[in-house]
Protein backbone atom coordinates (compact mmCIF):
# COMPACT_ATOMS: atom_id res chain seq x y z
CA UNK A 1 0.00 0.00 0.00
CA UNK A 2 1.03 3.55 -0.58
CA UNK A 3 1.18 5.71 2.54
CA UNK A 4 -1.31 8.52 2.89
CA UNK A 5 0.18 11.82 1.70
CA UNK A 6 2.77 13.17 4.18
CA UNK A 7 2.85 9.93 6.18
CA UNK A 8 5.39 7.13 6.42
CA UNK A 9 4.35 3.47 6.20
CA UNK A 10 5.41 1.78 9.46
CA UNK A 11 3.58 -1.59 9.35
CA UNK A 12 1.89 -3.25 6.39
CA UNK A 13 -0.67 -5.85 7.50
CA UNK A 14 -0.81 -7.40 4.01
CA UNK A 15 2.98 -7.88 3.88
CA UNK A 16 2.82 -9.39 7.39
CA UNK A 17 -0.21 -11.58 6.50
CA UNK A 18 1.83 -14.71 5.69
CA UNK A 19 3.54 -14.41 9.10
CA UNK A 20 0.26 -13.99 11.01
CA UNK A 21 -1.40 -16.92 12.79
CA UNK A 22 -4.83 -17.38 11.15
CA UNK A 23 -7.72 -19.33 12.66
CA UNK A 24 -11.48 -19.66 12.88
CA UNK A 25 -13.18 -20.56 16.19
CA UNK A 26 -11.83 -24.13 16.18
CA UNK A 27 -9.13 -24.58 13.53
CA UNK A 28 -5.86 -23.01 12.42
CA UNK A 29 -6.03 -21.77 8.83
CA UNK A 30 -3.34 -21.39 6.18
CA UNK A 31 -2.50 -18.10 4.51
CA UNK A 32 -3.50 -18.04 0.84
CA UNK A 33 -6.69 -20.11 0.88
CA UNK A 34 -8.80 -20.32 -2.27
CA UNK A 35 -11.70 -17.86 -2.47
CA UNK A 36 -14.38 -20.46 -1.73
CA UNK A 37 -12.75 -22.23 1.24
CA UNK A 38 -15.50 -22.97 3.80
CA UNK A 39 -13.37 -22.86 6.99
CA UNK A 40 -12.32 -19.26 6.23
CA UNK A 41 -10.04 -17.33 3.89
CA UNK A 42 -7.00 -15.16 4.61
CA UNK A 43 -5.14 -13.92 1.56
CA UNK A 44 -3.83 -10.83 -0.20
CA UNK A 45 -5.90 -10.04 -3.30
CA UNK A 46 -5.45 -7.38 -5.94
CA UNK A 47 -7.86 -5.46 -8.12
CA UNK A 48 -11.09 -6.64 -6.52
CA UNK A 49 -14.22 -4.56 -6.83
CA UNK A 50 -15.83 -3.74 -3.51
CA UNK A 51 -19.41 -2.94 -2.62
CA UNK A 52 -18.85 0.77 -3.34
CA UNK A 53 -18.19 -0.14 -7.00
CA UNK A 54 -14.49 0.82 -6.80
CA UNK A 55 -11.72 -1.61 -7.72
CA UNK A 56 -8.87 -1.44 -5.20
CA UNK A 57 -5.30 -2.52 -6.01
CA UNK A 58 -4.34 -4.05 -2.64
CA UNK A 59 -6.71 -5.81 -0.25
CA UNK A 60 -6.59 -8.19 2.67
CA UNK A 61 -9.36 -10.75 2.21
CA UNK A 62 -10.62 -12.18 5.52
CA UNK A 63 -13.70 -14.28 4.84
CA UNK A 64 -15.10 -15.81 8.03
CA UNK A 65 -16.00 -19.47 8.31
CA UNK A 66 -19.17 -20.19 6.32
CA UNK A 67 -21.38 -21.00 9.29
CA UNK A 68 -23.78 -19.09 11.54
CA UNK A 69 -21.65 -16.89 13.81
CA UNK A 70 -18.52 -17.80 11.86
CA UNK A 71 -15.26 -15.97 12.39
CA UNK A 72 -11.72 -15.48 11.21
CA UNK A 73 -8.87 -14.03 13.22
CA UNK A 74 -5.31 -13.11 12.29
CA UNK A 75 -2.74 -12.64 15.07
CA UNK A 76 0.10 -10.53 13.66
CA UNK A 77 3.80 -10.35 14.58
CA UNK A 78 4.69 -7.98 17.42
CA UNK A 79 5.08 -4.27 16.76
CA UNK A 80 6.27 -1.43 19.02
CA UNK A 81 3.98 1.60 18.76
CA UNK A 82 5.77 4.87 17.91
CA UNK A 83 4.77 8.51 18.33
CA UNK A 84 2.13 9.60 15.78
CA UNK A 85 1.23 6.03 14.72
CA UNK A 86 -2.25 5.59 13.23
CA UNK A 87 -3.84 2.37 12.00
CA UNK A 88 -5.62 3.20 8.74
CA UNK A 89 -7.77 1.20 6.35
CA UNK A 90 -11.16 1.06 4.71
CA UNK A 91 -13.41 -1.90 5.45
CA UNK A 92 -16.34 -3.41 3.65
CA UNK A 93 -17.62 -6.30 1.58
CA UNK A 94 -16.80 -7.58 -1.88
CA UNK A 95 -18.99 -6.46 -4.78
CA UNK A 96 -22.30 -8.38 -5.20
CA UNK A 97 -22.49 -8.95 -1.45
CA UNK A 98 -26.26 -9.51 -1.34
CA UNK A 99 -27.33 -9.40 2.30
CA UNK A 100 -23.79 -9.67 3.69
CA UNK A 101 -23.45 -8.47 7.28
CA UNK A 102 -20.23 -8.73 9.31
CA UNK A 103 -18.50 -7.30 12.35
CA UNK A 104 -14.92 -6.09 11.89
CA UNK A 105 -12.78 -5.88 15.03
CA UNK A 106 -9.30 -4.58 15.73
CA UNK A 107 -7.78 -6.00 18.91
CA UNK A 108 -4.35 -6.26 20.42
CA UNK A 109 -2.60 -8.56 22.86
CA UNK A 110 -0.11 -7.29 25.40
CA UNK A 111 1.19 -9.27 28.37
CA UNK A 112 -1.46 -11.95 28.02
CA UNK A 113 -4.37 -9.47 27.93
CA UNK A 114 -6.57 -9.02 24.89
CA UNK A 115 -8.02 -5.54 24.29
CA UNK A 116 -10.61 -4.58 21.67
CA UNK A 117 -9.60 -1.27 20.06
CA UNK A 118 -12.78 -0.97 18.02
CA UNK A 119 -15.67 -2.80 16.39
CA UNK A 120 -17.59 -1.86 13.26
CA UNK A 121 -20.63 -3.51 11.66
CA UNK A 122 -20.54 -3.53 7.88
CA UNK A 123 -23.62 -4.41 5.84
CA UNK A 124 -23.90 -4.66 2.08
CA UNK A 125 -25.02 -1.06 1.60
CA UNK A 126 -22.70 0.18 -1.17
CA UNK A 127 -20.45 2.07 1.25
CA UNK A 128 -17.14 1.39 2.96
CA UNK A 129 -16.10 2.64 6.39
CA UNK A 130 -12.81 4.55 6.63
CA UNK A 131 -10.89 3.81 9.81
CA UNK A 132 -8.20 6.02 11.34
CA UNK A 133 -7.28 4.64 14.77
CA UNK A 134 -4.95 6.92 16.75
CA UNK A 135 -2.51 4.68 18.64
CA UNK A 136 -0.93 7.45 20.75
CA UNK A 137 -2.12 5.89 24.04
CA UNK A 138 0.10 2.88 23.29
CA UNK A 139 3.38 4.64 22.40
CA UNK A 140 6.32 2.49 23.54
CA UNK A 141 4.18 -0.62 24.00
CA UNK A 142 5.07 -3.76 22.05
CA UNK A 143 1.82 -5.46 21.07
CA UNK A 144 0.38 -8.01 18.67
CA UNK A 145 -2.58 -6.85 16.60
CA UNK A 146 -5.51 -9.11 15.83
CA UNK A 147 -7.70 -8.41 12.80
CA UNK A 148 -11.02 -10.19 13.26
CA UNK A 149 -14.17 -10.62 11.15
CA UNK A 150 -17.34 -12.22 12.52
CA UNK A 151 -20.48 -13.13 10.60
CA UNK A 152 -23.43 -11.26 12.06
CA UNK A 153 -25.74 -14.26 12.27
CA UNK A 154 -25.89 -16.56 9.26
CA UNK A 155 -23.10 -16.49 6.69
CA UNK A 156 -24.38 -14.80 3.52
CA UNK A 157 -21.83 -13.39 1.06
CA UNK A 158 -19.74 -12.22 4.02
CA UNK A 159 -16.62 -11.71 1.92
CA UNK A 160 -14.93 -9.09 4.12
CA UNK A 161 -12.04 -6.98 2.81
CA UNK A 162 -9.59 -4.52 4.36
CA UNK A 163 -8.25 -1.92 1.90
CA UNK A 164 -4.46 -1.60 2.34
CA UNK A 165 -4.53 -2.02 6.16
CA UNK A 166 -1.46 -0.34 7.61
CA UNK A 167 0.11 1.71 10.37
CA UNK A 168 1.37 5.11 9.29
CA UNK A 169 3.18 7.87 11.12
Amino acid sequence: PQPTSAYTLSYDFIAKGPSAAWRNATTNLPWGDPDDDSPGVAVNVANFKMEDGVTYPSLLATYPQKITNGMILGLFPAYTIQTNDHLRTKIGLRYNCGSGDVIFQIRYIEGGSEVTVGQWEEKCDGMLASLDVNLSALVGHTIQFELVVLTNGEWNNDNALWVAPRIER
